[in-house]
């Protein structure tokens, strides 16, 4: 959803607020609310899902227009044609990570309400007159609280204020008098606050479950992918490369995958010279240099340079030669490094030339 279709839907929503009840209105109304839950994470959706167009008919001889929650729509469009739009300040940087929070996680709203009247540890705990003080002197006289238990009601002032009026809550809400008492702790306090941020921001992060299912996933995907060629020696030879691999036998693996590698080199013609030649040329539509986009010689290629390398690596060390004057490669990573370098490289070749 872009930022001049979120301005067309506001528009909209404007109009039926002003309007008497249609049935026209009401889908408007249902399309705006479901285009945004689309794919909204869980806190906004939660805050969605009981907004309607119009009051219960029941109660009233026909249906009349639920303004406020047409309101309320038209809130959560405007913040998130905000949280599209380039942050011109540090401070809309804030806003952007403030309402990230309050859209991921359904609970966010409820943990400020609790620093608010200082059901949070290292927040001043506030009695109702000194609620009262606290949001007017944050510039919300209207709000006065009514006797209901403190951190529910602070909890629905603040889900009903837009994205700019939170953002001034939170600002007076570190004023340096109300950490004056011995419990109070504003360094505390701040970092109550930043870690509830991160955690909202982060509550629908999945977590790497390839230790729950014993699973190497980079492994396995890579593994997934089949090369089946009219070549058997150019498959068996893959096969065994990776049974090596998984095995543990990492020397033998790259000496495997070395061998295939070398077989895929004379692939696509009798000649190796002439078949690598058609491999760069095919490789290289992209990726035509390491060092520049433009055109270069052949020679200087990206995918010329490393057919190259990798061919005289295999034959300086302990790879596909075995002669005693052969370096051997011993270090674990290393050996893994090598192996999955020439193994997506015989991925790529045979995808693109498939």
């Amino acid at each position: 959803m872009d930022v001049e279709k979120i301005r067309i839907i506001i528009n909209q929503l404007k109009q039926i607020e002003k309007e008497s009840f249609s049935l026209q209105n009401d889908e408007l109304f249902t399309d705006a609310k479901n285009i945004l839950m689309e794919n909204a994470p869980a806190g906004l959706k939660s805050r969605m899902v009981a907004l309607d167009y119009c009051y219960c008919p029941d109660v009233f001889d026909e249906p009349v227009p639920n303004v406020a929650d047409v309101k309320k729509l038209i809130k959560l469009y405007e913040e998130e044609r905000f949280n599209l739009q380039e942050p011109l300040s540090k401070e809309d940087l804030y806003k952007k990570k403030l309402l990230q929070a309050k859209n991921m996680s359904p609970d966010f709203i409820g943990k400020l309400g609790e620093m608010v009247v200082g059901d949070y540890p290292y927040f001043p705990r506030r009695t109702s007159w000194y609620i009262t003080k606290f949001f007017e002197e944050s510039g919300f006289p209207q709000l006065k609280h009514n006797g209901d238990t403190r951190r529910i009601w602070a909890a629905k002032q603040l889900e009903d204020m837009s994205l700019d009026d939170l953002y001034k809550i939170i600002q007076c809400l570190f004023k340096r008098k109300y950490f004056e008492g011995d419990e109070c702790d504003i360094k505390e306090a701040k970092e109550a606050l930043r870690q509830e941020i991160n955690n909202a921001c982060q509550e629908d992060d999945i977590e790497d479950l390839s230790d729950v299912f014993d699973i190497d996933i980079n492994t396995s995907l890579l593994f997934n992918k089949e090369i089946r060629t009219d070549d058997d020696i150019l498959n068996s030879d893959i096969e065994k490369a990776k049974e090596q691999y998984i095995k543990g036998d990492l020397q033998l693996a790259v000496e495997k995958i070395w061998d295939s590698f070398e077989r895929i080199k004379s692939y696509y013609d009798k000649d190796k010279k002439s078949s690598v030649k058609k491999i760069v040329a095919s490789l290289s539509d992209e990726i035509k240099s390491a060092k520049s986009s433009q055109d270069t010689d052949e020679d200087n290629s990206f995918f010329e340079k490393e057919l190259r390398e990798l061919t005289e690596l295999g034959n300086n060390y302990k790879i596909r030669h075995s002669e005693k004057d052969r370096a051997v490669i011993t270090n674990h990573f290393t050996q893994e490094y090598l192996f999955f370098r020439v193994l997506n490289l015989i991925i790529l070749i045979h995808a693109r030339m498939d």
